[in-house]
């Protein structure tokens, strides 16, 4: 961004309570818009998974895992049933 203006100020102030002159220095600056605009800000991101909702998440996905090691389980069961069947 091009410099436009800059100027320092200065100050004295005075503590009249405690009889004291205190020096004060500031810079104020002025500057141009760019010519071009610059590349636009990415999206924020995304907020944070409430704790409510990842409890229900691991819940479900537990649930989930249950109901498939039982469904293999089950169809283990059902293989064993027919090779002793066709042992006999």
């Amino acid at each position: 961004m091009p410099l436009e203006r800059l100027d320092v100020h200065e100050r004295s102030i005075t503590n009249r309570s405690r009889e004291l002159t205190m020096d004060r220095r500031w810079v104020q600056a002025s500057f141009a818009s760019a010519t071009t605009p610059g590349a636009p800000l990415p999206p924020p991101p995304p907020p944070p998974e409430p704790a409510w909702m990842a409890r229900k998440r691991l819940i479900a996905e537990k649930a989930e895992r249950a109901k498939k090691a039982e469904e293999e389980d089950a169809a283990a069961a059902g293989e064993d049933e027919t090779s002793t069947d066709a042992a006999s």
